[in-house]
């Protein structure tokens, strides 16, 4: 094992900054909504994230099919993201559930790919979703103050 340097301050301040970010991000969605409608909101999303892009990244090395494919896909994930706000998602659950961005690409990866999953992978994924569906559940429901619409939930 290579030589490891400490978590120090500077990295802990980095972590605790993407974090932070990372949740704003989603208050700031369902703030946005107020003014603009999901898809809206989606294209100045992809607007101002590929401007900068643009002028200091080069283009990858694929075939313009998959950049348009790869592109529409993230402009799907977001719109559904944004009509899901709109409809009544929380903030707060929304930046959980699209981390179940994981299960796809973990069962998109046995099935199409023939990946094969170990023991802690799945006993990773169990315990994992289960978390998923406590926490749903408590966002979904009346009595815990939710009210979360199934529709928002789906989406």
């Amino acid at each position: 094992m290579k030589n490891q340097t400490p978590f120090g301050g500077r990295d802990l301040a980095a972590a605790l900054a993407v974090v932070v970010i990372w949740g704003l991000n989603f208050v700031a969605m369902k703030f946005s909504l107020r003014d603009f409608t999901p898809f809206q909101l989606g294209t100045f999303r992809y607007i101002f994230a590929v401007l900068p892009l643009l002028l200091f990244v080069r283009r990858p090395k694929l075939s313009w099919r998959w950049l348009v494919l790869g592109g529409l896909a993230q402009l799907g994930q977001f719109g559904l993201l944004f009509v899901a706000l709109q409809v009544g998602m929380t903030a707060a659950l929304a930046s959980v559930l699209m981390q179940t961005q994981v299960f796809f690409t973990t069962l998109l990866g046995v099935f199409l790919l023939g990946e094969r999953l170990s023991g802690a992978m799945r006993a990773g994924l169990v315990l994992a979703a289960l978390g998923l569906v406590c926490f749903g559940l408590n966002f979904t429901s009346q009595a815990a103050g939710g009210g979360v619409t199934l529709l928002a939930l789906a989406l």
